[in-house]
């Protein structure tokens, strides 16, 4: 496959516009998300045990993949919401190139470029790629997951259909309503 100049350039803007999104990532607690702090507090609790805790009992809201993330990221950059939002801005930029990834496999270079970009730019997207909740993780796993799918049936291929139930099974770690993308 010849890789042209116009897809280098798409990536490279989808790659400099995503990188946005982590200015001044630990910038303190966002009060408009209060399960931010929520998020945060499970995340430390595996410092103590393998299995989340919140209030002194089990964290049964959620499976553990995200604050499970969140945590390893607190220990290697440290900060307070830092590790939750490098989860989220991450999922943000792998979803980014997903949709591109994607739409140009699907309909054309540019409609895929053209996703990107706005979905880049969305304000609901840039604010849930910044702040340490569940939300941007579980969209990525989930549409990610729909993406491989579909191309896993349009191309018969056994290598898409793994990546997709991997990508679904990420998806229920985060958070178990994903589930219901197996009915």
């Amino acid at each position: 496959m010849k890789i042209n100049r116009e897809i280098i350039i798409s990536l490279i803007l989808i790659t400099v516009f995503s990188l946005f999104k982590f200015y001044n990532l630990d910038g303190g607690l966002n009060l408009g998300e209060p399960d931010e702090f929520t998020h945060y507090e499970v995340a430390n609790n595996f410092n103590d045990s393998l299995w989340p805790f919140y209030s002194g009992g089990f964290w049964f809201y959620e499976l553990p993949l995200y604050p499970f993330l969140g945590y390893l990221f607190s220990l290697l950059f440290g900060g307070k919401y830092l590790g939750l939002r490098l989860v989220s801005a991450l999922a943000s930029v792998a979803l980014t190139f997903g949709l591109y990834l994607y739409l140009r496999a699907k309909i054309s270079h540019r409609s895929g470029l053209a996703a990107a970009l706005i979905f880049t730019f969305s304000p609901m997207a840039v604010y849930y790629s910044r702040i340490g909740t569940l939300d941007m993780s579980v969209l990525a796993f989930s549409l990610l997951f729909l993406f491989a799918y579909d191309l896993s049936l349009s191309r018969r291929s056994l290598a898409l259909a793994a990546i997709s139930s991997i990508f679904l099974g990420l998806a229920i770690l985060v958070k178990y309503s994903a589930f219901i993308y197996l009915l």
